[in-house]
């Protein structure tokens, strides 16, 4: 497949889902992790828990962070839209923990990277109880059916040991098609 460039993209959150309803049936994601694979998470914030590192000290929401890219740009979250995303997982399912996979260069990711990521997760399901991968980024406009992405095959071999692929297809407002 061509290593073609990805956008970040997030419009839409908590309200759209019914986030409420979830937490009112007590399903607060307890004793699961979430990959984000995005622009990294600053986990140094209050919300994930004022983090030195990924799981220190012990109430950190970030047991993971890698950048699987090929340069890394030094910084937790370049962009902050990882950290944005992580931050809407956290008030989604509140007792999760989140893997911070950075596949970003600059304000793209390519699907070299992005695929390295779930390879990642694919390895460590088992080991973090990884149950959703979530991936707010995009490309490309369709409007049937794509059964010829780069996606099919990496999506269909999370989904195999039990991970949920959570895409941003709808998040850059078009009415007649979604992104990839």
């Amino acid at each position: 497949y061509e290593n073609e460039q990805h956008f970040l993209s997030l419009v839409e959150s908590l309200d759209v889902i019914h986030q409420d309803a979830a937490d009112a049936a007590v399903h607060l994601g307890q004793g699961t992790t979430v990959a984000v694979l995005d622009t990294g998470v600053d986990y140094t914030r209050e919300a994930f828990g004022n983090c030195t590192a990924p799981s220190v000290p012990s109430g950190c929401k970030v047991l993971f962070a890698q950048d699987f890219t090929p340069e890394d740009d030094g910084s937790l979250d370049a962009h902050n839209h990882g950290t944005n995303v992580s931050g809407i997982v956290l008030g989604v399912a509140p007792e999760t923990r989140i893997a911070a996979l950075d596949v970003f260069t600059g304000n793209y990711a390519y699907v070299s990277d992005i695929i390295a990521g779930i390879d990642w997760i694919i390895e460590n399901q088992a080991v973090h109880n990884i149950v959703a991968m979530n991936l707010s980024l995009g490309a490309s406009r369709y409007s049937s059916e794509c059964t010829t992405s780069w996606a099919v095959i990496p999506f269909a071999s999370a989904r195999a040991v039990r991970v949920i692929p959570v895409v941003a297809s709808g998040n850059d407002s078009s009415k007649s098609s979604v992104a990839s």
